[in-house]
């Protein structure tokens, strides 16, 4: 891991990754990899998830994983780098919640809500997504989306069921 400029504030993002294409694990640990070249520090990793697909259905299944990283950047040298990363692992856009060889999504960023053409915090949906919720609350279960008030335990139970 790239060392951190000294002195500067340390935010705290969580990332979702996802993947349904090719050798799933292995898409998932060259993103991390990726990840931790990156000037993040700290990282708390949930464990891989196998969910069905959301929105499209007619598509393989998913591993998803959230991790969570203290990091000087901002949320949008952030968006940047994941794409950057997206890229080089060989994404492809296709259709919308479509299949695909990595996903990197900035789920949160500190207790912040933005909303921008190219980014959204929290991310739209988390909190009706499985696949999220589920490794979020694994490694954050007294969280709090920033605009709601039951915990990521809860929202992950209550979307569950």
């Amino acid at each position: 891991m790239q060392m951190r400029p000294r002195n500067l504030p340390l935010s705290t993002v969580w990332i979702g990754l996802g993947t349904n294409l090719g050798n799933r694990e292995a898409n998932l640990d060259v993103a991390i990899r990726a990840l931790e070249q990156l000037p993040f520090a700290d990282p708390t990793y949930s464990k891989r998830y196998e969910t069905r697909p959301w929105g499209v259905t007619d598509q393989p299944s998913f591993i998803n994983q959230v991790v969570r990283y203290n990091t000087p950047f901002g949320p949008f040298s952030i968006l940047n780098a994941l794409q950057k990363i997206e890229q080089q692992m060989g994404r492809q856009k296709t259709r919308k919640w479509g299949e695909r060889i990595i996903d990197l999504d900035i789920l949160l960023y500190n207790n912040i809500q933005m909303k921008s053409q190219r980014l959204i915090i929290p991310h739209p949906y988390m909190h009706e997504r499985i696949f999220v919720m589920e490794p979020l609350s694994e490694i954050n279960p007294e969280g709090i989306i920033p605009g709601f008030t039951q915990t990521n335990k809860e929202l992950a139970q209550i979307i569950g069921k």
